[in-house]
């Protein structure tokens, strides 16, 4: 979701051991499990995808249901559904991750957010600088050039154009490294502050703390 008081947009598939781009699938979660179950039928053998495919009609029973049932919560199964759509509109850049940032922004004033003077491939190169630093001098470095973009960002806070900050600290979150935590916390926790969305500053903040690396992403597996 874009902001803790509103609902979700879409469900969306990530594959972590991959990278950190986020693929919109649907508007619920019905309709996520249907269009999955679709990619697994197209990279199942024959001996699997009867089954999956038997498993995918009866979710698609299950929303057509509802609909004829005129269930005020009905089950749309389209990938892209006008909810979807309308926020496509309403991005103000793609971010890393390619699920894009929704911020609050004035677009006659041209107030709310301003773009990052970096390219993607080059904001990727700055945090490579830093993450791959072969010695604590290499990484300081790299780190000053981060700290002039945040520098800008400052600029654009005070100016009312916090999606900036949002965009740069999502951007370093989605790149990933231990070195990159501390100007990720402040980014976010400053950035969502300041379109009040004070509890992804908190769950960013509790992230940050136990932060994974790779797929293996269960917390409670050593209680098992």
């Amino acid at each position: 979701r874009d902001s803790p008081s509103e609902a979700p947009v879409f469900v969306a598939f990530n594959e972590a051991n991959v990278g950190p781009k986020i693929t919109p699938l649907a508007d619920n979660l019905f309709g996520a499990v249907y269009h999955m179950l679709a990619k697994l039928i197209d990279d199942s053998n024959p001996f699997q995808r009867s089954k999956l495919a038997a498993l995918q009609e009866k979710v698609k029973l299950h929303a057509n249901r509802s609909i004829i049932n005129g269930d005020a919560k009905n089950l749309s199964l389209d990938a892209k559904t006008p909810s979807m759509k309308l926020r496509d509109r309403q991005k103000v850049s793609t971010t890393f991750h390619g699920a894009g940032l929704v911020v609050p922004y004035d677009k006659k004033n041209d107030v709310g957010y301003r773009e990052i003077p970096e390219s993607n491939a080059s904001l990727k190169k700055i945090f490579k600088n830093i993450v791959e630093a072969d010695t604590e001098q290499a990484k300081i470095k790299g780190l000053d050039v981060l700290h002039e973009l945040i520098t800008n960002v400052q600029f654009a806070n005070d100016e009312g154009d916090p999606g900036m900050g949002i965009e740069l600290g999502l951007d370093a979150f989605a790149y990933g490294g231990e070195s990159l935590h501390n100007s990720i916390r402040h980014l976010l926790t400053v950035g969502y502050e300041l379109v009040n969305r004070d509890e992804f500053s908190a769950i960013i903040s509790a992230h940050l703390d136990r932060r994974v690396k790779g797929p293996d992403v269960d917390m409670f597996k050593k209680y098992q």
